[in-house]
């Protein structure tokens, strides 16, 4: 579907941290850059969009399967996690089409499609998402379980990374 795989190191800054109670700390980190394990997919996609975009690629489509690490009283969990990045120009500008800029429903189709390959789009309830990265976006949960959250990401997001334009992650 044109999207390139990206995969990124497991290990990053404290300042990513999305629940700082449930941080898995590196004991002898090799660096400040690299002293938890990550907790979510966003950051190390987002740094990869920032990357791109200081070298004249603004327009990305990238997803990254990995894991990610909690701390919960005396155990951990590793999970495995599929991130999604939409950015830029949706196609490359030719003579037969004029450049369509990423907007929610290039995502929101993306992961409908996921969604429906996966025979999980039966019985899924969609509810608007409450979260502190998210200025916009959907949940999709089934059974009380969350699939699925997805969003336009804030622009305090965004300006931590230096990074211009929108950017949608799912």
């Amino acid at each position: 579907n044109g999207f390139l795989e990206i995969m990124s190191n497991s290990l990053t800054k404290i300042a990513y941290a999305i629940e700082p109670r449930e941080v898995v700390q590196i004991l002898n980190p090799l660096s400040t850059d690299l002293e938890i394990m990550r907790q979510s997919l966003l950051f190390s996609g987002l740094e990869a969009i920032s990357y791109n975009q200081n070298r004249k690629s603004p327009d990305q489509k990238l997803y990254e399967f990995g894991k990610v690490y909690r701390s919960i009283a005396d155990r951990y969990e590793e999970n495995q996690r599929l991130g999604i990045f939409l950015s830029g120009a949706r196609s490359a500008e030719n003579w037969g089409h004029k450049t369509e800029t990423t907007h929610f429903y290039h995502l929101k189709a993306t992961v409908d499609t996921l969604l429906q390959r996966l025979n999980l789009k039966q019985e899924v309830t969609i509810s608007d998402l409450v979260n502190v990265h998210f200025e916009v976006g959907l949940a999709y949960s089934r059974n009380g379980k969350v699939l699925v959250q997805f969003g336009k990401l804030t622009k305090a997001v965004l300006k931590q990374l230096d990074i211009t334009g929108e950017v949608f992650y799912a």
